[in-house]
C-alpha cells in the first residue's frame, strides 16, 4: 500500500456531478458556493 505524501484536506477529490438537470445544478452551485461550470 502506498502512503500519501500530502493531505487532501480542503481539496476537492470528486469532480463529477451525477444529475439529469445540469442547468439547475449549475445554478445551485453558482448561488450557494460561487462555483462556475467549466
Amino acid at each position: 500500500m502506498t502512503t500519501a505524501s500530502s493531505t487532501l484536506l480542503g481539496r476537492p477529490v470528486w469532480y463529477q456531478l451525477m444529475t439529469s438537470d445540469t442547468g439547475a445544478a449549475e445554478t445551485i452551485y453558482k448561488n450557494v458556493v460561487g462555483w462556475t461550470a467549466a
